[in-house]
C-alpha cells in the first residue's frame, strides 16, 4: 500500500454539565488526511487547497508534529507526502488540530501495516 486516505471527525467536549467530561465525535464536519509514500526522506506537507493556508513546515503543522513523533519512535524507510483537507474550521472549538494529528498517525499506522494498537497511537 502506497497511499492512505483517512477521515478524522470533529469533536464536541462542551456538553452541558459534562464540560470536558462528556465528549463525542461527530459524523461531520471532519478532516481528510491523505498520506502517500515517497522516495524523498522526511515529511512533505502539501499546500492546502481549502483556503485555510495551513503551515507546510512539519514542525509548525499539527499533523506534521504528530507524524514526526511517531517516526522518531518507529522509523520507516520511506518519506511521506501529506495532504490535510480541513473540513473543520481551525479555531472553531471542534478539535480541528487534534483531528489533523490523529488522522495523520492513523494513516501512517496503516501505511506501516497497522503494527500499533489504537491505544498505542494516542501517545503521538
Amino acid at each position: 500500500m502506497d497511499k492512505v486516505i483517512v477521515f478524522a471527525p470533529g469533536t464536541v467536549a462542551n456538553v452541558a454539565c459534562g464540560f470536558d467530561v462528556l465528549g463525542f465525535a461527530l459524523n461531520a464536519p471532519g478532516d481528510t488526511i491523505t498520506l502517500r509514500k515517497v522516495d524523498a526522506p522526511g515529511i512533505h506537507i502539501l499546500p492546502s487547497t481549502d483556503g485555510y493556508n495551513l503551515p507546510t513546515d512539519p514542525a509548525k503543522n499539527t499533523a506534521g508534529i504528530a507524524l514526526q513523533a511517531m517516526l522518531d519512535a518507529h522509523p520507516v524507510d520511506f518519506g511521506l507526502e501529506v495532504l490535510v483537507e480541513k473540513g473543520i474550521q481551525p479555531g472553531s472549538g471542534m478539535g480541528s488540530s487534534a483531528s489533523s494529528a490523529a488522522g495523520a498517525v492513523v494513516a501512517l499506522n496503516a501505511l506501516m501495516g497497522n503494527p500499533l494498537s489504537r491505544r498505542a497511537l494516542v501517545a503521538f
